[in-house]
């Protein structure tokens, strides 16, 4: 009989923080009664809102959870999935809700994780349409899946990074209210927001991308006396965010800042997050004066900058210090300085990688087979 395997990140307890606790996931009573239409309307009410909100990674991931709750909705005995249902209707339940109370500062932050989520949901929902396709035995295989695949523990590992991200907004935003209280900076208040890095991490199974790092390291590395530009640029979902993310986890700046530059609308936003986080004002133009100024160490991160319209060049700093990195599927971005081009993982990077999303050992019969299927 054969199974599907999903990656796994051990069995956290969710945690509390900030004073905020997660509401008990539990799974329904396994009884006849429609448990799972509450769950299709309230995903389906949090996707509809996405719609309007100018982050595609929320939508995206509210999407991919209204469709494996009309999945489960075609299975007949649909019990053990229940927890599932119940606890990724719970995630984005609480992404929608601390975007609708914190904007961009929590959407920034949950980027990558909702990415991530999205994956991971697909192969579940890919898992259980071809569970479905055998003719019998499907209950059984239900419950050999969800043990060998260990779900459970993946959807806590999601419920446990939520919280996390959720401590770090609301502290952010506990800081904007402080600053809108102060009007002058308290010593005080300054050093608790000294050193600020709004990244998340890279993903939790980054495989590979060695070249393009080191690259990287020796780049910004380099005392030229300029300001340092590295573009990554390529086809969406080549793997540019999570590089850039990835070498800012191995690297020691002094604060790093995320900019959403999509749209103008979210670049203005994030520099006034800079300014404010620094308690030098609540202006994009605040912002650029104080990374102008100081001498620290910092380093801007522009991802998404694939809008030709936009001129980058309007929310730069001028200056001859400072670390840039923006990503875009904009070729002519290559101007602004360094740069390297993301293209498909290398075929040894892609085994890799998959056997570790599969949760599979790198034996030699498991790369061949990882081999003939990225083939």
């Amino acid at each position: 009989m054969s199974t599907t395997s999903l990656p796994t990140s051990g069995s956290p307890a969710p945690p509390t923080t900030g004073g905020t606790t997660l509401r008990p996931f539990k799974a329904p009573p396994k009884s006849k009664s429609d448990w799972l239409t509450p769950a299709i309307l309230t995903a389906k009410t949090i996707t509809a809102a996405a719609e309007w909100a100018p982050f595609p990674y929320i939508k995206g991931v509210s999407g991919t959870v209204l469709s494996l709750l009309e999945t489960v909705a075609t299975v007949k005995n649909r019990e053990d999935l229940g927890e599932l249902c119940n606890s990724t209707t719970e995630i984005i339940t609480i992404l929608h809700d601390q975007i609708k109370a914190h904007g961009n500062t929590a959407a920034v932050k949950f980027k990558g994780l909702c990415e991530e989520l999205e994956s991971y949901l697909e192969a579940v929902i890919l898992a259980i349409r071809n569970m479905q396709d055998q003719s019998k035995g499907f209950r059984g295989r239900v419950k050999e899946f969800l043990k060998s695949s260990s779900l459970t523990e993946e959807i806590a590992g999601y419920q446990t990074q939520i919280q996390g991200l959720m401590a770090i907004v609301e502290t952010n935003f506990k800081v904007n209210e402080i600053h809108a209280i102060v009007t002058a900076p308290s010593f005080a208040v300054v050093k608790a927001v000294q050193n600020i890095n709004n990244c998340p991490p890279p993903s939790r199974i980054f495989q590979g991308r060695q070249a393009i790092l080191d690259k990287m390291h020796q780049f910004f590395a380099t005392d030229s006396g300029n300001q340092h530009i590295y573009v990554l640029y390529g086809l969406g979902g080549a793997g540019k965010t999570q590089i850039a993310l990835k070498f800012i986890e191995q690297s020691s700046f002094s604060n790093v800042f995320l900019v959403d530059t999509s749209k103008v609308e979210t670049i203005d936003t994030g520099l006034k997050g800079i300014a404010v986080s620094k308690s030098v004002g609540n202006s994009a133009q605040d912002a650029l004066m104080w990374l102008q100024s100081s001498d620290d160490k910092w380093l801007l991160f522009f991802d998404n900058s694939d809008d030709p319209k936009i001129n980058l060049n309007d929310f730069l700093p001028r200056c001859n210090h400072g670390n840039i990195i923006i990503t875009s599927r904009n070729p002519e971005l290559r101007s602004y300085g360094a740069h390297t081009l993301v293209s498909d993982m290398d075929e040894a990077d892609a085994t890799t990688l998959l056997l570790r999303r599969a949760n599979k050992e790198s034996s030699e019969e498991n790369l061949k087979l990882a081999t003939t299927v990225l083939r």
